[in-house]
């Protein structure tokens, strides 16, 4: 049996254990105790429902970590009701715009999303032209997570994803204020996945993402379901980033 079938059993047992722990945390506390911060530290804010799914991974990671030379993550949907597990068969969409679909820049938090919707919607314009009345050209959907958002890439929910908060930092100093929480390396992690699957990930002037290898780095990324989508929105992306001194013209 290779290495990663014989990790496929732990693996499970795991995430088993780790959704039974929130699970159970969710009916024996109120919503709001869940919801409240657990710990706010240089960086980072953890909320109570994310130190009970960490507490559970460590505890029971380390039973068997030294044996592992490497982890191999398994993704399978799990229904509850009938204890019944079907693999998760993935396929980023073959669309080749963003017409009708999903596509947006991630502006969770507060701090120069006026700025970054200014960016999405000349995207918007440049790709698909001007409004049309009574129509709807694309559509957008926050989803307050860098894991969700690859994963919607690869199951062909979302055409084009970015998160360019950490570029809005001078955006910020010029008005006064502090930059917020942005994606950090450990956020973006299972973009190799999402790569595997045939999503386009990369920085925002195009290159290979290649975040720093620590838990405090603000990462910037793009996402893209495939090659057409890319030729078509990246063109326009990096036009609307240069206009606003976000990244270096070569023609300057």
């Amino acid at each position: 049996m290779s290495a990663s079938h014989e990790l496929l059993t732990p693996v499970r047992e795991i995430h088993g254990q780790i959704r039974a722990a929130v699970l159970q945390s969710c009916d024996d506390r109120r919503l709001e105790e869940m919801a409240a911060v657990g710990y706010d530290g240089e960086g980072d804010t953890l909320y109570a429902i994310d130190r009970v799914s960490k507490s559970a991974l460590v505890a029971h990671v380390e039973r068997f970590a030294r044996d592992v030379g490497g982890i191999v993550l398994i993704a399978e949907r799990y229904d509850r009701l009938s204890n019944h597990r079907t693999p998760v068969n993935l396929s980023p969409s073959r669309a080749r715009s963003i017409d009708h679909g999903y596509a947006g820049l991630a502006r969770f938090f507060p701090g120069a999303r006026d700025e970054l919707a200014a960016i999405d919607e000349e995207i918007v314009a440049a790709v698909l032209g001007p409004l049309v009345a009574g129509k709807v050209l694309c559509f957008e959907d926050q989803y307050a997570a860098t894991g969700g958002q690859l994963y919607e890439l690869a199951a062909g929910h979302d055409r084009f994803c970015a998160d360019l908060r950490p570029m809005m930092h001078r955006v910020l100093a010029s008005r006064g204020q502090a930059m917020s929480i942005c994606c950090h390396p450990y956020d973006v992690c299972t973009e190799l996945i999402a790569r595997e699957y045939g999503v386009i990930v990369t920085n925002p002037m195009g290159r290979p993402l290649d975040a720093l290898l620590n838990v405090d780095a603000n990462v910037a990324w793009a996402g893209y379901a495939n090659r057409e989508i890319r030729a078509v929105v990246e063109p326009v992306l990096q036009r609307a980033l240069k206009r606003r001194g976000l990244i270096p013209d070569p023609r300057e």
